[in-house]
């Protein structure tokens, strides 16, 4: 099992200086999301072999984005905690509201921030078609992250009504992602948004992106539409 000590070397390979009370923190939900995956399918199959790079530190990549960006915070399809939970417990005093639509992965989450003592960290077991239809929710948030969760064009529509204008989408990429950019100009124009900086980073020796999006206008109200329509006719 990874000690603290390890998660403190990995984290330092990309300057990532984060002290001792968060480290502890990490490693006690890296421990219990591991051990909650034998019941909960948390991660992939497999997911767990070099967890500390390819999940925890993919996932802490983005901590130096979150200095320079203000408003309350929002991880949809937050799944096992990743990367909501670490970004949260190493910005402890905003706002972050994890999103998970699934109830055994939602009660998962919910213990987690309990453990952790995250007093800022709210979970929320909802759709986001539906969530982002609420006015407590709807063009709310200053950062929205997003991890793993959708091609690119529905990932705009599911996302995009949740940021005020100014506010930004974070999305985790892979190789792919200049032809999930190219196929996402009608959804930009459509939803309000412009793509943003791009950055890169390699994790187990391969290339990951993290993409910001800019929330420019407003997201017409009919959006985001029931996941049927988003599958059948995508904004592309």
């Amino acid at each position: 099992m990874t000690s603290p000590q390890e998660i403190a070397t990995v984290l330092g390979r990309k300057e990532l200086k984060i002290s001792r009370e968060k480290i502890d923190k990490l490693d006690l939900f890296m421990r219990d999301l591991l051990s909650a995956n034998q019941d909960f399918n948390l991660l992939g199959r497999g997911e767990e072999k070099n967890f500390l790079e390819r999940h925890l530190l993919d996932s802490l990549v983005a901590l130096p984005l979150l200095s320079q960006l203000d408003g309350p915070l929002m991880d949809l399809g937050s799944g096992g905690g990743l990367p909501g939970i670490p970004l949260a417990i190493c910005s402890p005093k905003r706002p972050f509201f994890l999103v998970e639509s699934r109830e055994k992965k939602a009660e998962f989450l919910r213990n987690s921030v309990r453990d952790l003592q995250l007093k800022e960290v709210f979970v929320i077991n909802a759709r986001a078609e539906d969530l982002a239809k609420e006015v407590e929710f709807r063009e709310k948030m200053g950062l929205l992250t997003a991890r793993g969760l959708a091609f690119l064009p529905a990932l705009l529509e599911l996302t995009l009504p949740f940021i005020r204008i100014g506010g930004f989408l974070l999305a985790w990429k892979g190789p792919a992602l200049d032809e999930e950019l190219d196929k996402s100009r009608e959804a930009l124009n459509l939803l309000g948004g412009i793509i943003d900086k791009r950055f890169s980073h390699t994790i187990s020796g391969k290339e990951h992106f993290l993409q910001l999006v800019k929330k420019t206008e407003k997201t017409p109200s009919r959006f985001p539409r029931r996941p049927a329509a988003i599958k059948k006719r995508p904004l592309e």
